[in-house]
């Protein structure tokens, strides 16, 4: 009759059997490339959630100054039109004192990896001016902004309303 337990005579105790407990270096392997690849996967699904997110963020932050603007030309601040100069890593908030005279309100600078790539103003060069009490822009137009992987199109009306895409896959 063979017992499950083994008897030791030196100390006179009970062992169960040696049976081979453990992983493989095989299995610890193999879930290790299951959490590298899961981690990758994770990674990149984050830059991309982050680059179409920080250029949607900048397209409406662009919008929103641009309509500020247009708001202040309605109001006829200070009895002066307003503006937007747009430049390939930023934009600048004009106060026109005179036709060929600006002051420079605010410069807004975009994240390094956000340009402005094209813009199709119509106007002079890529300025936009509000007239006065109308709120109508001198120039309207489209304008392209784009990240590393998406870009979006901010549109400015002849009637100066100010509208966005939702960042589109380039």
């Amino acid at each position: 009759m063979t017992s499950a337990f083994q008897f030791s005579p030196l100390n006179s105790q009970i062992y169960p059997p040696k049976t081979n407990s453990g992983f493989t270096i095989l299995e610890i392997t193999v879930v290790l490339v299951i959490i590298v690849i899961t981690t990758f996967s994770g990674f990149f699904a984050y830059l991309e959630f982050h680059d179409r997110s920080t250029l949607k963020q900048i397209s409406q932050i662009i919008a929103s100054y641009t309509g500020d603007i247009r708001n202040d030309s309605i109001l006829a601040k200070d009895g002066k039109t307003y503006g937007v100069k747009y430049y390939p890593d930023s934009i600048q908030l004009l106060k026109f004192i005179t036709d060929t005279n600006t002051q420079t309100l605010r410069t807004i600078r975009f994240p390094i990896n956000v340009h402005l790539t094209e813009h199709n103003l119509g106007g002079i060069e890529d300025t936009i001016q509000f007239a006065k009490l109308t709120g109508r822009p001198a120039a309207s137009g489209t304008l392209k902004i784009e990240s590393r992987r998406y870009f979006a199109v901010i549109t400015v009306s002849t009637t100066g309303q100010v509208s966005v895409t939702e960042p589109q896959r380039l």
